[in-house]
Parts: structure tokens; sequence; C-alpha cells
């Protein structure tokens, strides 16, 4: 048999996210950027701090949980 073991991300209201997701954040103040955010992103890899994301080919780019308000999934 063969396993297969999977980071997730669960918001309080327990909403899961998981590699391959599309998704859309917002800041808290201790990020510095307060209200600002991003929209369809790709989590291409979740770390115990955080997520990697990518947008449109671009390189890969790293944010830490404890910097986001709100996440949720994009459309």
């Amino acid at each position: 048999m063969n396993y297969r073991t999977e980071k997730i991300i669960i918001d309080d209201n327990g909403q899961k996210f998981k590699v391959g997701d599309t998704v859309g954040i917002i800041f808290n103040k201790a990020s510095g950027h307060e209200g600002g955010g991003f929209g369809s992103a790709t989590i291409t890899k979740i770390t115990d701090t955080g997520f990697q994301y990518s947008q449109g080919g671009k390189r890969p780019k790293t944010v830490q949980l404890k910097n986001i308000k709100e996440i949720y999934k994009y459309r």
C-alpha cells in the first residue's frame, strides 16, 4: 500500500486550503501592508510558517501566516 501525507491550512471557520488551490489574501497590520493583498495565486508549497505561491508563471513567492488577516478561495 502507498501512503501520502498532505499539509493543509485550516482557517477559524474550518475552511481548508491545500497545494493547488487558487487563493487570495488580505494582509494584517503586523505585515506593514494592512488591507492590501493579492488574488489569483496558486499555492505551490505549504510550510510550517506559511506557504509559497505562484501567480501566472512568475517565480514562486512566500507569505507567512502571521501576516495574513484573511485567506479565501479565489474564483
